[in-house]
């Protein structure tokens, strides 16, 4: 049952990912500036954020199953809509819809690994799902530059909208509850506004939510920073951009087994720790030099995507851990809301930047800044009491 929310994770998220590695032949065709570029990104999360806690309360009640389909189902229907956009307005609006698709598949994930797993797996089980997004990353940072030569940037979209489809049809036929998946565990009551006013809850979605915008923004900008402002080929491009990818798949789960058995199931430090590395990766983009040897540029992608792609796992268990097994979900769709709220805010933002500034230093100088931002965040944020929950079957 965890691949199946791997596979869904991962299938939901290779729209927006793919942004990306469209950009210089999608901003070319379109005849679009960086800032717009950015909205893309935008678009597509403001369709996510205003389905999210609805999505959340109906995974709760119904249990995943259905929203397994019904996300990637809509996602695959916006992008390819999107794919056949012949402006920029008609493309920001089919990716809005894709968007709603997005907000409604991934929080069922969260509450498949809550019926699932137990607190002493939970951290890796969790981080493990959370690679969806940087493994849907990984791919299409690899495929879209090649796929681009053959069948251009309207057909890469097309055929991501099949595989999206194809994840949500696969979950669906073979995903089935846990044994008492909806029996609640002991936790304190309340709803979405006990959920909103818990300080260390809400410490965690701010953590989220600078750290999303930095991931995307790094995402939807580092080819075009690769090859613009360095010269780099495309495909060379692309592969750095995997490389942080691959980096941020490992450190999800490297991440999750070190807060389940090196710190004894504390998710804290382990933010902290992402925190400080994405500050460190986020300046060195900002004051490299040009003509920094390629082998320094590898070293950096591995840090960022340590840090500014990696930290999802951890942070989406404490999450999960602080609101309880029965609202689970809930409380992912809260801190989802927030996460999505920096990705609309910050892609833009950095692609205003560099249209100001004419080059990239600022923009990455801001990133770093707001991991600092991210790190008070993690400092406040707390683990959950120990508290007595139901046995679950791992699968």
């Amino acid at each position: 049952m965890l691949g199946l929310s791997l596979l869904v994770q991962t299938g939901a998220s290779l729209g927006n990912t793919s942004i990306g590695p469209l950009a210089p032949v999608l901003g070319r065709d379109l005849a679009l500036s960086s800032a717009q570029l950015g909205l893309i990104v935008t678009a597509f999360y403001l369709g996510a954020i205003g389905v999210l806690l609805f999505a959340a309360t109906a995974a709760d009640r119904w249990g995943p199953r259905r929203l397994f389909l019904a996300g990637p189902a809509l996602i695959a229907g916006g992008l390819l809509a999107a794919s056949r956009a012949p402006s920029f307005g008609q493309l920001l609006l089919f990716m809005a819809v894709a968007g709603v698709g997005n907000g409604i598949a991934l929080p069922p994930t969260t509450r498949a690994v809550m019926e699932w797993f137990g607190p002493a797996g939970r951290g890796s089980a969790m981080s493990i799902k959370q690679t969806g997004l940087p493994l849907a990353g990984l791919l299409v940072a690899l495929a879209v530059p090649l796929g681009l030569g053959q069948v251009g940037w309207r057909g890469s979209l097309a055929l991501i909208a099949a595989l999206t489809l194809a994840s949500g049809a696969l979950a669906f036929a073979f995903y089935r509850d846990a044994p008492g998946g909806h029996a609640p565990e002991a936790a304190p009551g309340g709803g979405l506004a006990s959920l909103a006013r818990d300080p260390r809850l809400l410490a965690v979605t701010g953590f989220a939510t600078i750290m999303s915008g930095i991931q995307l923004a790094l995402i939807g900008f580092l080819v075009l920073y690769f090859h613009r402002a360095l010269g780099y080929p495309l495909l060379l491009a692309g592969e750095l951009l995997a490389l942080a990818q691959v980096s941020g798949v490992v450190a999800r789960i490297v991440s999750g087994v070190l807060s389940d058995r090196l710190f004894g199931a504390r998710r804290q430090p382990v933010l902290v720790l992402m925190a400080g590395a994405a500050i460190a990766g986020s300046a060195a983009l900002a004051l490299a030099p040009a003509g920094t040897p390629l082998v320094l540029v590898a070293g950096v992608m591995i840090l960022l995507g340590f840090s500014a792609v990696g930290w999802s796992g951890v942070s989406m268990a404490l999450v999960a851990e602080l609101a309880g097994r029965e609202r689970s979900s809930a409380a992912a769709g809260v801190a989802l809301t927030g996460s999505y709220l920096g990705v609309i805010v910050t892609p833009p933002l950095f692609g205003l930047l560099i249209d100001l500034t004419g080059g990239y230093r600022i923009s990455f100088a801001a990133l770093a800044l707001l991991g600092v931002l991210a790190f008070g965040f993690a400092r406040l944020a707390g683990d959950p009491s120990p508290r007595p929950s139901l046995s679950t079957t791992e699968a």
